[in-house]
């Protein structure tokens, strides 16, 4: 048998398995998810695009008393906030219905935290409500283990934000 088959061949092929279980983590070591998508609405009253991070529960009840939030934090309820904080993602004034998000994924590059979302909008021609709305996702994230949020998603303008 020939030295590459003998010794090359294994060598790279324990390099493959090395860089990929080297890549980014997906959860935290405590093994929760990085993010995890809570709820979505059509009408959240954010006008303009953009990220609202809420740390504690002091904070989300402040954020839910403002004049113009219609949204609800029913499903973040029993959020342990030790463990994860809240991102909410807006979208900002869409001219019609039919515009919203998911999370895809979420990871850790660098310092960052990286969402990645999927914009759903109106195809071309759709029937769709004649009314403005302001969707938006509200996501629970990993509470540590990053300095900055990035959001990013095809079609989708990258929004960014430090803790």
């Amino acid at each position: 048998m020939s030295l590459f088959y003998r010794t090359l061949l294994p060598s790279m092929a324990a390099v493959i398995l090395l860089a990929g279980c080297a890549g980014s983590p997906k959860e935290t070591d405590q093994g929760a998810p990085l993010a995890r998508q809570l709820t979505a609405s059509d009408h959240c009253g954010l006008t303009r695009p953009g990220l609202v991070y809420l740390d504690s529960l002091k904070a989300q009840q402040a954020y839910s008393s403002l004049n113009g939030q219609m949204f609800s934090f029913a499903a973040a309820d029993n959020l342990d906030f030790s463990r994860e904080h809240l991102l909410v993602v807006a979208l900002g004034n869409k001219p019609t219905g039919g515009y919203g998000l998911t999370l895809e994924s979420a990871s850790y590059q660098d310092e960052s935290l990286v969402i990645t979302a999927k914009l759903r909008q109106p195809p071309a021609g759709a029937a769709v409500t004649q009314v403005l709305t302001t969707p938006c996702v509200v996501l629970a994230i990993a509470a540590e283990g990053w300095g900055n949020i990035k959001v990013q998603g095809h079609g989708l303008t990258t929004m960014t934000r430090a803790r």
